[in-house]
């Protein structure tokens, strides 16, 4: 019940529910509310593989979910960065907790979702704009209040984590392509030495 009440409380006042949550000292429950939208998310894309390239239709579920949390982790690194840069105060879980109480708007996305592919696509192009839209409302808000920032401020920070949070999945994820490589020819040449003896 905690759980629908946070919920609930995000989408439809975020500036109470960041006011509230500025001196929590757990994070429990906002680390159940992310894994469980980015679960969600992650089974929408899995089974629904008609809205979605191919690449994702053909991308077991271990790799959608893992993707979805890189993507959460980029977020948080990047947002972390432009908040702290912006002034805002608090440790990096405030930081974790805005944007995992912020995913309760993936529903609204993953309706979005269903309704651009069929004869309500401008519905759902409505939806899915008015969804990403609320979605940076609701990191403003918790900039504003968890971290001590002004509005201006924190709409600054948002934009500019949107885009340093997209620098550092790319990073991310050259790294981890980096290491697969390494990896592999360190196989290889333990391979060809094996059948050389």
């Amino acid at each position: 019940m905690i759980l629908v009440d946070a919920l609930v409380d995000v989408i439809f006042s975020p500036s109470d529910f960041f006011k509230n949550i500025k001196d929590e000292t757990s994070s429990t429950l906002a680390w159940i509310q992310g894994a469980f939208f980015i679960l969600i998310f992650g089974i929408f894309l899995k089974l629904i593989p008609i809205f979605f390239p191919s690449e994702v239709a053909s991308a077991s579920f271990l790799e959608i979910f893992g993707f979805l949390i890189l993507v959460f982790i980029g977020n948080v690194i990047g947002f972390s960065i432009t908040f702290f840069l912006f002034g805002g105060e608090g440790p990096f879980i405030d930081t974790f907790k805005i944007l995992a109480y912020s995913t309760a708007i993936i529903p609204l996305i993953i309706i979005s979702l269903c309704l651009i592919f069929t004869q309500f696509s401008t519905f759902g192009l409505l939806f899915l704009v008015c969804g990403s839209l609320y979605w940076i409302h609701i990191l403003i808000r918790g900039g504003q209040f968890v971290h001590n920032l002004n509005y201006l401020k924190s709409f600054l920070a948002v934009l500019f984590g949107i885009g340093m949070s997209k620098l550092f999945m790319i990073g991310i994820l050259v790294f981890l392509e980096f290491l697969y490589l390494c990896i592999n020819l360190f196989l290889g040449i333990i391979s060809n030495l094996f059948s050389l003896l």
